[in-house]
C-alpha cells in the first residue's frame, strides 16, 4: 500500500480519536483488499477446439474382371442386357477393352427389306432402354456400320454411311422415347474402310447396329 496514505490516515485517525481510527483502519484494509484484487492475473480464455471436418463419402466400389474396371452400375447394366440378349437369340454382348458394354445385332435382323427397323428390334431396343435408363450415368452411343470392299471415302461407302446413319438415328429415337435424355446419347454410322468394329467383333457381320453403353467412372 501506498506510504503516504498510510501516514494520511493515521494523522487523521489521531485527530478523529479511537472510533475514527478504527473506522479509517477498516476502510484503508478494504482499499488494500481491493488494490490487491485488481492486481490478479486475468483468467485464462477457453479454449474452443474447431469442429471436425467431415470426410467426404466414399466412392462406389469398383469390380475389376478381366483386368477391366467396372463400376456397381455398368455391372448392373451388362447382366440384365445379357439376360435379354439370351431371351431375344439374335444378339451379341460383351464388355470391351474400352471399360463399355457393346450390344451387338445383325442388320439383317433389325432392318427390313424397306430398310425400316423390325418390330422384333424395336422391341428388344425398348427393354434395352429401360435398363440403360435406370442407370443415370451410363452414357449410350449408337453405331451402325456397312463393311464394303471400298475406301472411306468412296461413294459406296458414302451410299452405305448414309444407310447407317438412318438405322442408327432411329435406334436413337427409341431409346430416347423410353426415357434416356438427349444428353447421354449420341449416334454415328461407318461404311468402307472405316467400319471394323472395335473391341473382339472383327469377325462380325457385314451390317450391322451397336448399342455401346459406358460409364465415365470407369474410363
Amino acid at each position: 500500500m501506498n506510504a503516504s496514505l498510510h501516514r494520511h490516515h493515521r494523522r487523521r485517525a489521531h485527530r478523529l480519536g479511537p472510533r475514527g481510527a478504527l473506522a479509517i483502519a477498516l476502510l484503508a484494509l478494504g482499499v488494500g483488499l481491493t488494490g490487491c484484487a485488481s492486481r490478479r492475473p486475468p483468467e485464462p480464455l477457453a479454449v474452443v477446439a474447431p469442429a471436425p471436418v467431415p470426410l467426404p463419402p466414399p466412392g462406389p466400389a469398383l469390380d475389376v474382371k478381366d483386368g477391366h474396371v467396372w463400376s456397381p452400375d455398368i455391372a448392373a447394366v451388362a447382366r440384365e442386357l445379357q439376360q435379354l440378349a439370351l431371351d431375344n437369340g439374335q444378339v451379341e454382348v460383351m464388355r470391351t477393352a474400352g471399360n463399355q458394354v457393346r450390344v451387338r445385332i445383325d442388320a439383317a435382323d433389325a432392318v427390313d427389306r424397306r430398310d425400316a427397323l423390325q418390330p422384333r428390334f424395336r422391341h428388344f431396343v425398348e427393354r434395352a432402354a429401360e435398363v440403360l435408363a435406370r442407370s443415370p450415368a451410363v452414357r449410350v452411343r449408337v453405331e451402325a456400320g456397312i463393311r464394303v470392299n471400298s475406301p472411306a471415302n468412296s461413294p459406296a461407302a458414302a451410299k452405305g454411311r448414309n444407310q447407317a446413319l438412318g438405322w442408327a438415328r432411329g435406334t436413337e429415337a427409341i431409346l430416347a422415347s423410353r426415357g434416356i435424355p438427349a444428353d447421354r446419347l449420341t449416334s454415328e454410322a461407318r461404311a468402307g474402310g472405316d467400319a471394323e468394329p472395335a473391341g473382339s467383333f472383327d469377325a462380325g457381320p457385314r451390317r450391322y447396329i451397336e448399342l455401346l453403353a459406358a460409364d465415365p467412372i470407369a474410363q
